[in-house]
C-alpha cells in the first residue's frame, strides 16, 4: 500500500470536519491553513496516530519559530562531526558500495 492509500481515512476525516462548517459553503470564506491544520491534527488523534500528530506539532512549531527569527540554513548547528572526516568516510563507503557491486 502507498502512502496515499494509507491516509486516505485520515483525509476523509479532514474533508468531512471542514465540510460541517456551512461558513466554508460560501466561496470568499475558504478555511484558512492554520484551520486545515488544525483539523488534520484532529484527525490524526481521532484515528489513535498520536505520536505522528506531536511530530508534526514539534516540526511546525520549529518551522515558525526559526522563521520567525529569520534564521538561515548556515546558523544551524551540524551534527557534530568534523566535515573533513565525513567526507572521507562517505568516499570510503562509495567506493566500498562500488567494489561490491562489482562481484
Amino acid at each position: 500500500m502507498t502512502s496515499w492509500q494509507n491516509s486516505s481515512p485520515t483525509r476523509s476525516m479532514v474533508v468531512l470536519v471542514l465540510k460541517s462548517d456551512p461558513h466554508h459553503f460560501i466561496a470568499n470564506f475558504p478555511p484558512t491553513i492554520e484551520t486545515i491544520q488544525d483539523e488534520v491534527l484532529h484527525a490524526l488523534r481521532s484515528y489513535g496516530f498520536q505520536k505522528h500528530c506531536r511530530c508534526v506539532c514539534v516540526l511546525s512549531l520549529g518551522k515558525a519559530l526559526a522563521a520567525r527569527r529569520g534564521d538561515r540554513a548556515g546558523q544551524f548547528v551540524g551534527n557534530g562531526f568534523p566535515a573533513d572526516e565525513m567526507k572521507r568516510t562517505l568516499e570510503w563507503n562509495r567506493h566500498a558500495d562500488a567494489i561490491q557491486w562489482q562481484g
